[in-house]
């Protein structure tokens, strides 16, 4: 009888702890998940600024709504950039 007290005792530890122990690991799992999930978000990020700024560099800025200028820069067979107001490079969305 005692063997069969102690059996249950531990069954019983086990049924209570072995759920939390998992709860507790998928919540770890589930940050770390977040985590990467942000440092891809910001790779990207940054390599998307990298290109635009490789393409930017070197090309002929025009201001928006100046076909002129853009006409002519593709004649001289040159990249055109165009800037807003303040001269910056419009990105999409904006």
């Amino acid at each position: 009888m005692l063997t069969s007290l102690r059996e249950r005792s531990i069954h019983r530890h086990l049924l209570i702890r072995f759920p939390l122990f998992l709860l507790a690991a998928s919540l770890v799992a589930a940050s770390d998940a977040g985590a990467q999930i942000d440092r891809i978000r910001r790779t990207a990020q940054r390599a998307a600024e990298r290109e635009l700024d490789r393409k930017v560099e070197g090309a002929v800025r025009c201001a928006m709504g100046n076909t002129g200028c853009v006409e002519d820069a593709r004649k001289a067979g040159k990249p055109v950039v165009i800037t807003d107001a303040k001269g910056e490079v419009g990105r999409e969305g904006e």
